[in-house]
């Protein structure tokens, strides 16, 4: 059942991560609410990304650069897509590409 190992694999993944667990999912938020319906929720997050380094925040909890690097790619590629499904499925894909990068990071 490769569905399974891949899971354990993940989860392990995960167990080393304990103090960075904050700020990925504080990232991953960030993408998800660039996608949000409401116009404020989306400012907010753009704004913790200009007021947030997001070098120093990784920095802090030893997330490598390149992550940090593909993170603002991937926050600007949600960003720039129509309001609406497609900015949804660009965060869906946003946060999937994240966590591939974090857990591939890791290892």
């Amino acid at each position: 059942m490769a569905w399974t190992k891949k899971t354990l694999d993940q989860r392990s993944v995960l167990k080393e991560l304990q103090g960075d667990v904050l700020a990925i999912k504080m990232m991953e938020q960030t993408i998800k609410d660039l996608a949000d319906k409401d116009q404020q929720v989306r400012e907010d997050a753009l704004l913790w990304l200009l007021k947030n380094e997001v070098w120093d925040v990784c920095g802090r909890f030893g997330i490598s650069e390149e992550i940090a690097t593909e993170f603002i790619r991937i926050t600007y590629m949600v960003a720039l897509e129509d309001t609406g499904v497609r900015r949804k499925k660009a965060a869906n894909d946003g946060v999937k590409e994240f966590k591939r990068l974090i857990i591939e990071g890791y290892r």
